[in-house]
């Protein structure tokens, strides 16, 4: 089919680390590696990692906090 010729590798990651009941920590890698029938150079691809604080308490004051390379 041809719907899937031009199918995009792009897969991410997270691992995280349950503080307590309201933070998490976490780290996450988005990776993006072009079509699956042929990965663009690596000079081309795009690989981000970022580590992430999650406060789940309140719903009125949820928040999420990132930082990336």
């Amino acid at each position: 089919m041809r719907v899937f010729s031009r199918l995009d590798f792009a897969p991410a990651t997270r691992l995280d680390y349950k503080v307590n009941e309201t933070w998490t920590l976490a780290a996450e890698e988005y990776d993006d590696f072009g079509e699956l029938r042929g990965f663009t150079p690596s000079d081309q691809q795009s690989h981000q990692v970022w580590s992430v604080v999650d406060y789940t308490g309140n719903p009125s004051r949820s928040k999420r906090a990132w930082v990336s390379d």
